[in-house]
């Protein structure tokens, strides 16, 4: 069980979560685990407004760009995600 080090495995599939404070528009994000190939599925929710999924993605890390409607972020934006795909 590597639930402390933020993911865990079941049969063939790992989930995978974390939490980030981001700055910036574009963030790529590092799982703390791979996963066996870059088709995994992400869901993810912040304290901005809007956040989008950008499909840059490998089997370690995935891309997210954020926007606020008030234009501008401050440097405390934290996205909160899980990851769900087949453990290498």
């Amino acid at each position: 069980d590597q639930s402390a080090a933020g993911y865990f495995d079941v049969g063939n599939m790992r989930m995978i979560w974390g939490r980030n404070t981001v700055a910036s528009s574009s963030n790529s994000i590092t799982l703390p685990a791979p996963f066996a190939d870059s088709n995994y599925v992400v869901q993810m929710s912040s304290n901005v407004n809007i956040i989008t999924f950008n499909s840059a993605r490998t089997t370690t890390t995935f891309n997210v760009n954020m926007y606020t409607d008030a234009g501008g972020l401050s440097s405390n934006n934290i996205i909160q995600w899980f990851a769900i795909g087949q453990k290498p």
